[in-house]
């Protein structure tokens, strides 16, 4: 990062298993109340883009800047995952 390519969210999915470092694994609250919704979270990761997975599953990139992740997953993709994770 500053001058780093963004990984596609398609590019991450298919990498899936093979990525083991800058990848998050977050819970279904924060999923929901943060990354979904376009807020940020507080991290402690390394500055710069991350694979962010829940359950196992990857679902897209995110990006790590001053302590706070947010996610870089397509407006209509976190759409499609609020309607499949709201009960």
């Amino acid at each position: 990062m500053p001058h780093a390519f963004k990984p596609t969210s398609l590019f991450l999915r298919v990498l899936n298993t093979r990525i083991t470092a800058s990848r998050i694994e977050i819970g279904r609250l924060d999923l929901l109340r943060h990354l979904l919704l376009g807020q940020t979270s507080e991290t402690s990761l390394t500055e710069g883009f991350v694979a962010i997975s829940f359950r196992g599953d990857l679902l897209g990139c995110g990006v790590v800047k001053n302590g706070r992740l947010r996610t870089r997953i397509p407006v209509q993709k976190r759409k499609e995952l609020l309607d499949c994770l709201e009960p």
